[in-house]
């Protein structure tokens, strides 16, 4: 079931005791569990193929958050380079949607590595937001 929450003032997120995320401002968050999917293995072949078409899809319409030729002076990338200065990451770090972006952006485009990975792709290039998954 998909959550949408804003965080409160006072945050904090943990993974197994661990302090993962602090916040002194609200942010947004969003949460979708997907029960049931299968391994690679299981998945009819003519499912992969139509998942792949959508990411391949996906790199070609992410172009449209791409105005300039420099990564950095493009709309998404400056908002979540703006939402990482406020988080505590090493130095430099980037988000995921800037690193998709950029090989949009080189003509490089974002390849296929498995469904349940290009599914997550195809939303983060689709959106232009940092998507992950994690296999609970």
């Amino acid at each position: 079931m998909p959550f949408s929450c804003q965080l409160p003032l006072h945050s904090h997120i943990s993974v197994d005791g661990q302090a993962v995320f602090c916040r002194t401002q609200p942010f947004p968050v969003g949460v979708v569990v997907v029960e049931g999917m299968k391994p690679t293995a299981q998945i009819p072949q003519e499912d992969v193929d139509a998942i792949a078409a959508l990411l391949d899809r996906a790199n070609i319409d992410a172009e449209r958050h791409l105005t300039s030729d420099t990564i950095s002076e493009n709309a998404p990338v400056k908002a979540w380079r703006e939402a990482y200065r406020l988080f505590k990451t090493k130095k430099g770090a980037r988000c995921s949607i800037e690193n998709l972006l950029k090989r949009v952006l080189k003509g490089k485009p974002v390849g296929h590595i498995t469904p349940a990975v290009d599914i997550y792709n195809t939303v983060s290039l689709t959106y232009a937001l940092p998507v992950g998954g994690e296999d609970l």
